[in-house]
């Protein structure tokens, strides 16, 4: 009756009405001492040489310029992502524990920033969630319309809410309390 899923796959169809949630930059994460963790932003090339971790098969909007960055440096054919786990934060856990990548909003690994434990190594302005809510267009439950409401009423409230934001030397830029990176 209802869904919340990627609305680059779904606005076509012509039998769901679709209602977009607010987009969220992901940025590139890696573990403290990662290979990748040096002090400046990696390379797509850099980052598809790598293992990686994500929630779901990336949609074509981002896997495409993946794809190209890694045939443009002549990467091997490693599969993108390498591992898919719907669990954010196990992603995060693998991430630390592993040694994956992974690219996540960066509200969701606050504290991981804070501590050191997770780094921020890249952002690009196409990586960014565009989640929605999908609806039938005809025979819908008012359950099903209620619970779209509720979930609208929650994406709304997380404008007011501050997120770390990264600036190109991997500090969060001044205004925020948490560092991504203590630079020696």
């Amino acid at each position: 009756d209802l869904a919340v899923l990627e609305l680059s796959l779904a606005t076509d169809d012509p039998l769901l009405e679709t209602q977009p949630l607010r987009e969220h930059e992901l940025h590139w994460l890696v573990s403290r001492g990662h290979p990748l963790d040096r002090g400046r932003d990696a390379t797509l090339a850099e980052i598809m040489d790598h293992r990686s971790v994500a929630a779901s098969r990336m949609p074509p909007r981002i896997l495409e310029p993946l794809l190209r960055a890694r045939r443009a440096d002549g990467a091997g054919t490693r599969q993108i992502p390498w591992l898919v786990h719907p669990d954010l934060m196990m992603n995060v856990r693998l991430a630390k524990e592993l040694g994956l990548v992974t690219a996540l909003p960066l509200r969701l690994v606050r504290d991981e920033l804070a501590a050191g434990t997770l780094v921020a190594i890249g952002h690009e302005p196409w990586m960014r969630t565009q989640f929605g809510i999908a609806l039938p267009r005809r025979l819908r439950s008012s359950a099903a319309t209620a619970f779209a409401e509720v979930l609208a009423e929650v994406d709304a409230r997380f404008v007011n809410e501050p997120s770390p934001q990264v600036s190109p030397t991997l500090e969060v830029v001044p205004g925020s309390t948490r560092k991504a990176r203590q630079h020696a």
